[in-house]
């Protein structure tokens, strides 16, 4: 996974937190969606979320609303 990539879903920021030892953020699917409503990611507008397509649905974050922890580690990859 590159930071090159703007949509992440649950699955993709929980196993790029738990590759990059990123403590700040969950390292599975449901603690990230549960960090996301938490901190109100579903309510932003839609240039930094939206309805994942495909099979399964879900949500894909914007690389801006991933915590800066995150962020970081991903432009070092």
């Amino acid at each position: 996974m590159t930071a090159a990539r703007t949509g992440w879903s649950p699955r993709e920021i929980a196993e790029a937190a738990a590759e990059h030892r990123v403590r700040d953020v969950p390292a599975t699917e449901r603690g990230v969606r549960q960090l996301a409503v938490r901190e109100g990611w579903d309510r932003l507008p839609a240039t930094q979320q939206r309805r994942r397509e495909g099979k399964g649905g879900g949500r894909e974050y914007h690389l801006s609303v991933l915590p800066a922890a995150l962020q970081a580690a991903l432009a070092r990859a």
